[in-house]
């Protein structure tokens, strides 16, 4: 069973592939300028210009899907510092035409916007980050725990022959030994892996697993006396109860950083949509200076 990756920080479990932005924005020939426009026009021009290729770029330059968590936050804490920088840029601008002012005003907003949720989204993804690495090792003890108690956990407490194929998915039959029914359903309950679709859901499923294996430990003891198996049965039951403590401590561990994979979802398409309207902002602002400007890209004011 590995619900994590094996080095606690791919993208399997949270995805790093954060940025999917489409980069067509700025492709049009910008228009004439219009020569009643004033010195304001280029100047504004330029800088939108200048923004958007730095802005496409960080965003293009994001990590690879199987990256590191701590790439991903590296990389939106980057989006969020740029962000920052081309507002104010355009704070400096300051042009006293109507529309650059509105066109300056928009891209300020929304730079400082992006700033702010890229911020957000970068504590989340490295408080999740954090958490990985002992996620891992406790499901690395926990899985370790199970392995401990061989193949051929019935047939080693003297119940049933030894499993000489794969489990089969359907319900375990009724023991040859009326004893053996609970050790044999138990193991059977041990067969049963499913993928969970997320930490919240994995949590419930490591502690289903532990009152397994718990279960498992009692049935296993409860066994007729057999003392060729004395050893066998109570190695079983100790491992049996070890698991059932990492499975508990794992469950723990994944019900803590569940909140993170959750609110990274959220701040995750939120800052993606800023950063988004913050493209189209500096793209019409690139294409000022023509017979008419542009519409801004953020909201209008009321």
């Amino acid at each position: 069973m590995r619900w994590i990756d094996a080095d606690g920080t791919k993208g399997r479990v949270i995805g790093a592939a954060l940025w999917a932005l489409v980069a067509a924005a700025g492709c049009e020939r910008a228009p004439a300028v219009d020569p009643a426009a004033g010195g304001d026009c280029p100047a504004v021009r330029a800088l939108a210009e200048r923004s958007l290729k730095r802005w496409l770029e960080l965003v293009s330059n994001g990590p690879a899907p199987d990256a590191p968590l701590s790439a991903a936050a590296a990389h939106s804490d980057s989006l969020a510092k740029a962000a920052r920088e081309i507002g104010a840029e355009f704070t400096k601008a300051a042009p006293r035409r109507a529309d650059l002012a509105e066109a300056a005003e928009g891209a300020r907003m929304l730079g400082d916007l992006a700033g702010q949720k890229l911020d957000a989204l970068t504590i989340t993804v490295r408080a999740l980050d954090a958490k990985l690495a002992p996620l891992a090792k406790l499901e690395g003890a926990a899985n370790d725990a199970v392995e401990g108690l061989g193949k051929d956990i019935a047939a080693n407490v003297g119940c049933g022959k030894p499993v000489a194929s794969p489990p089969s998915p359907e319900p375990a039959k009724p023991a040859a030994q009326p004893e053996c029914a609970a050790v044999e359903a138990r193991v059977h309950e041990l067969d049963g892996v499913r993928v969970p679709t997320g930490f919240a859901d994995a949590a419930d499923a490591a502690r289903g697993r532990a009152d397994t294996l718990d279960e498992l430990a009692k049935a296993v003891l409860a066994l007729p006396a057999a003392p060729p198996k004395h050893k066998a049965r109570e190695e079983t039951a100790r491992r049996g109860r070890e698991g059932a403590t990492a499975f508990r401590a794992l469950a723990t561990a994944l019900a803590a950083a569940a909140p993170e994979q959750e609110r990274l979802g959220k701040e995750r398409q939120v800052a993606e949509e800023v950063a988004s309207r913050l493209t189209a902002e500096l793209s019409a602002a690139s294409k000022l200076c023509g017979a008419q400007g542009a519409p801004s890209a953020a909201p209008a004011k009321k």
